[in-house]
């Protein structure tokens, strides 16, 4: 982690569950920053810009042509220090071990796995 308090970028096409996440996260000891984005592009440039130390993101993005399964591919090769987190409805094994796989840290169920979201963000230890 490059800094004492953690980047976290989210990237979700629901505005509702990024509301969520900003109300649950914001008040964590370790977070400095909630940066968001809706799509594929958007996250990319953020991360281009900024390099979050997490990156919480869904599979299905509002990008046409590119999803979360992409992005995770992109951040993997581009950017192996940012730490990810896919968070999606599409729980099931195959996109769980795809995931994984491709180098995901975590992997959350958004309907019954949510309240681990916050203690994986307040567990990691600061330099």
């Amino acid at each position: 982690m490059k800094s004492e308090k953690l980047i976290i970028l989210i990237v979700d096409e629901s505005i509702l569950f990024i509301d969520r996440m900003i109300r649950i996260l914001q008040d964590l000891d370790n977070v400095r920053i909630i940066l968001q984005a809706n799509s594929h592009s958007d996250a990319i440039e953020l991360i281009e810009e900024i390099q979050p130390d997490i990156v919480l993101m869904d599979i299905f993005l509002r990008d046409n042509e590119k999803t979360g399964i992409n992005l995770l591919k992109e951040i993997r090769t581009n950017y192996p220090s940012i730490e990810v987190a896919v968070i999606t409805n599409y729980a099931d094994g195959f996109y769980r071990e795809n995931c994984k796989h491709l180098g995901a840290h975590h992997f959350f169920d958004k309907s019954n796995e949510f309240d681990l979201i916050p203690k994986m963000i307040q567990d990691k230890v600061m330099p």
